[in-house]
């Protein structure tokens, strides 16, 4: 039957560099040697976990190995040591749940970023700083980015920006726009008006032009 861990570390936050923190581990020691789990900028602990702990827990633990596996179908490769630890450092250091870890490597995946590493550090951030501790909220935290990427890809089509990324200012302008729900066509109206006026797209002009006419109570194309 199904053995489950029956617990999980406790890791208090520690100083070290980041050196120390992701010195690999070198081949040919014995099984008391323990790897390093890296650290993410998201988290501040460390821990350390035996090789033999982690073939204890493949073997006993059949989440674990389910786990392993599925990250290695979705990575397209077979993983080594020290990225099962990592993917198992989730679990057993920062506790995250099963079916969350497997949701974030199948998104991950999705948008063609296949390494353990990115894998790990997206994980890390969305539990640790985002609060997405369980696979409902991962759900949820999705659809929230894929509306935010389908709002800015319609701002793109108005302003005909084509595929160039984003500045910080100009996110921040976008993510203002869509909090506020400022309609489309206006929008648009708005382009149509700072291209007449400086010849060229600008989205901080943009939303000066929609700010006066916020304050003047225009709300839609149609006023």
């Amino acid at each position: 039957g199904r053995v489950i861990l029956s617990h999980r570390r406790h890791i208090e936050p520690t100083e070290k560099s980041p050196t120390e923190r992701n010195l690999p581990e070198r081949e040919g020691k014995n099984d008391n040697t323990v790897t390093v789990v890296s650290e993410t900028p998201y988290s501040e602990r460390t821990a350390v976990i035996s090789t033999s702990e982690l073939a204890d827990a493949i073997e006993q633990n059949e989440d674990v190995r389910s786990l392993l596996n599925f990250a290695s179908q979705k990575i397209g490769k077979i993983l080594t040591p020290a990225e099962q630890t990592k993917l198992f450092a989730l679990f057993d250091v920062l506790g995250m749940p099963f079916d969350l870890i497997m949701g974030i490597i199948e998104y991950c995946c999705s948008e063609d970023h296949k390494t353990v590493n990115y894998i790990e550090r997206t994980a890390a951030k969305m539990f640790e700083q985002d609060g997405v501790t369980t696979f409902a909220a991962f759900e949820e935290y999705i659809s929230r980015i894929e509306e935010q990427k389908a709002y800015s890809a319609k701002i793109r089509s108005i302003i005909g920006c084509g595929a160039r990324a984003f500045t910080p200012t100009e996110k921040k302008v976008i993510s203002e726009w869509e909090k506020k729900k400022v309609p489309f066509e206006l929008i648009s109206a708005s382009y149509e008006r700072t291209i007449a006026a400086i010849a060229k797209p600008s989205l901080s002009y943009m939303a000066k032009i929609l700010e006066n006419w916020s304050s003047h109570g225009i709300q839609t194309a149609a006023d």
